[in-house]
């Protein structure tokens, strides 16, 4: 089954209902896990990579933090793993003594090299994206929400909303045959620059 066929399938689905959350920490993430479930019944259904995570969550210890890209770009659609390499080219930045000059890029490598990818919806700049419509967002990754409740591969479906909140879609809801080759992939990503 294509990407495209998973995501006809996913929209294909009933909306879920959401179990409210407690003891959310009062930071920029208790925003976009209040609007959970508003995400559930009226997000738009695209196609997220796994930018940064915590090893944590790769490790299946612990929910986390986690950078995703995502686009409204119908032809990422068909081609969700070409996000990974735009994403590629944001971890160049990382540790990079090189500054890039135009201030849109100067401004997303002090983003990624401080470590404050803290963002909802902020557009990446085309010199980084080939031209292409892509936005970073920050999420809450929970390991109780994703098959196998590990973090195991790096395109997720999610439901983003017009100001870039966005959650990645509980595992029950994804297509069976997405699920199962979810649960195969038992090598996570490289570590993340130190």
């Amino acid at each position: 089954m294509t990407h495209l066929e998973y995501l006809r399938e996913l929209r294909a689905m009933a909306r879920p209902r959401l179990k409210k959350l407690r003891g959310v920490e009062d930071d920029l993430l208790a925003e976009q896990l209040r609007r959970r479930r508003a995400l559930a019944r009226s997000g738009r259904l695209r196609w997220g990579y796994i930018l940064m995570a915590n090893m944590r969550a790769w490790e299946g210890r612990a929910s986390a933090p986690g950078s995703v890209l995502y686009s409204p770009d119908p032809w990422f659609e068909r081609y969700p793993h070409a996000l990974g390499s735009i994403g590629g080219r944001v971890f160049e930045m990382y540790g990079s003594e090189l500054v890039p000059d135009p201030p849109a890029l100067r401004y997303l490598y002090d983003r990624v090299e401080s470590g404050a990818l803290r963002n909802f919806g902020m557009r990446l700049p085309a010199e980084i994206t080939g031209g292409r419509v892509v936005y970073q967002s920050t999420t809450w990754i929970r390991l109780r929400d994703l098959p196998g409740k590990q973090l195991r591969g790096t395109v997720v479906p999610t439901w983003v909303d017009e100001e870039g909140y966005l959650m990645i879609l509980p595992g029950s809801l994804w297509p069976a045959a997405f699920r199962e080759e979810w649960l195969e992939n038992d090598e996570p990503p490289s570590k993340p620059p130190e």
